[in-house]
């Protein structure tokens, strides 16, 4: 582990960022953060809230899925598959709490895999079985206190809703339908399917069974809604040659096709803030994570946003704070050869502003982790420094670079210089377990200085960081 600044210098970093004016607006440009973690093989971002993710990891050597959950960066994993059971995923987050579903070898059919619907707090032991009496199940949606999802009958999956507890559930089956499931809830509607004389037909109900609402597009062989968000449903349709991602606002009338022009398929998975995402199939270039704003034409293609290692794209949910865009979904990594968890944001949290100094060692390498939304974690690293030596971190609130030292510093004029020192390794981590509220909407500029004999004038510099605050 490496060392980190005394406990002294950790409220003092806090404290000195809330310090700060407005920030000049930012650009609308995208950085995307790997969320896969060490160890498991390969790992699937579903779904974004309140700056937590969560999705399932497949464990190396059984390929097993377990639910997991991340706070805005991969060493934030943590697995939250409940002891004794054989699969889980998480499909949704809200509230500090974690929904979807585990998998046990339970009666009625012996040996067969059966689906519990759960819940969790953050950890595995956190656990809380959602199905009913005699019944199993799914969760796969939640919004504040309540989560979405199906119970399965003897006789046919049943879409419904809960509050946190097996007894709250409440069954929102249409009388019309053969078979129902819910996908998604913002607190106020639930979207899903429900079997209409043999073809699926997109739903939406607004917490009673009796308020279910047929989206079905007349031409569509079959369709589904599977996201929900202030007034606004997204989901998908089927027609004879081609599948279109869609998005409803409230009734059925209300269809807007996402389908891009040249498309050989799409698909519309999240919905947030007037913003929806999903995929693309292309007839060449296969299947891309997508953003759209309410229509085809605004098709923005995220898979052009990744490494050259990456292929088959997914995003499938998105979330807003502040200024700032969050997309998650997961993408094959084919030089690994397993598919990794990914976040876009939009703007970057972090940008390297270079302008290092190197020491006897080359040149120290400053970087951060963390979404800086209140609550959540943020670290910042230093390594390839001087051993032991005395490190001075210059904070400021804006940049007029200036000579030092035979370099350039680039947080002038600076609002604190925080005295640290590196150890054995060169290496320092400062850690803040939680970014403070109220420094929303400004840029904090970053970078150490490190008494080093082998620089030109004693001192190395690290690049600079400019951390913009969502």
């Amino acid at each position: 582990m490496l060392p980190r600044c005394s406990a002294s210098v950790r409220p003092l970093l806090a404290a000195t960022l809330l310090l700060a004016a407005a920030a000049p607006a930012l650009t609308a440009q995208w950085a995307v953060i790997n969320l896969h973690p060490d160890g498991p093989f390969d790992s699937y971002a579903l779904c974004i809230q309140d700056g937590h993710q969560a999705g399932y990891t497949r464990e190396s050597g059984t390929f097993l899925q377990h639910a997991a959950v991340w706070s805005g960066t991969a060493g934030s994993w943590v697995d939250l598959h409940p002891p004794g059971a054989t699969q889980s995923t998480a499909t949704c987050v809200a509230g500090g709490q974690q929904a979807g579903w585990a998998c046990c070898f339970d009666p009625p059919t012996p040996g067969s895999p059966v689906r519990h619907a759960m819940l969790w707090s953050g950890t595995a032991a956190s656990w809380i079985d959602l199905s009913p009496p005699g019944m199993f199940g799914e969760a796969t949606g939640s919004f504040g206190s309540q989560q979405a999802g199906v119970s399965y009958t003897p006789t046919e999956p049943r879409a419904g809703v809960w509050s946190g507890t097996a007894a709250s559930w409440l069954d929102l089956h249409p009388a019309a339908a053969d078979w129902s499931w819910a996908y998604d809830t913002d607190g106020v509607q639930q979207v899903g399917i429900a079997q209409v004389n043999g073809n699926t037909h997109a739903s939406m109900w607004a917490g009673t069974a009796a308020s279910w609402k047929d989206f079905h597009p007349s031409s569509a062989l079959a369709s589904r809604a599977l996201a929900v968000q202030g007034g606004q449903q997204v989901g998908w349709a089927s027609y004879p040659l081609v599948q279109h991602a869609h998005l409803w606002k409230g009734t059925k009338q209300s269809l807007v096709d996402l389908h891009p022009a040249g498309a050989a398929g799409s698909l519309a998975l999240g919905v947030h803030g007037d913003q929806q995402v999903g995929w693309v199939l292309m007839p060449t270039g296969g299947q891309r994570a997508s953003l759209w704003s309410g229509t085809a034409a605004s098709w923005v293609d995220l898979d052009a946003l990744l490494a050259p290692e990456y292929s088959l794209s997914e995003a499938h949910d998105i979330w807003h704070f502040g200024n700032s865009t969050y997309v998650v979904g997961y993408a094959f990594n084919t030089a690994a050869g397993h598919y990794d968890a990914l976040m876009w944001v939009s703007p970057p949290v972090w940008t390297d502003l270079g302008s290092p100094l190197p020491g006897a060692s080359g040149a120290p390498k400053l970087s951060g982790e963390g979404l800086l939304v209140p609550g959540l974690p943020m670290s910042l690293s230093l390594a390839g420094a001087a051993p032991s030596a005395l490190a001075l971190l210059f904070v400021a609130l804006s940049s007029t670079p200036a000579p030092f030292k035979g370099g350039t510093l680039v947080p002038l004029p600076p609002v604190a210089t925080l005295p640290m020192s590196t150890s054995a390794a060169g290496k320092l981590q400062i850690g803040v377990a939680e970014w403070p509220a109220g420094a929303s909407g400004f840029g904090v500029h970053l970078q150490f200085a490190i008494q080093d004999a082998g620089a030109v004038h004693g001192v190395a510099l690290s690049n600079a960081l400019r951390a913009d605050v969502p």
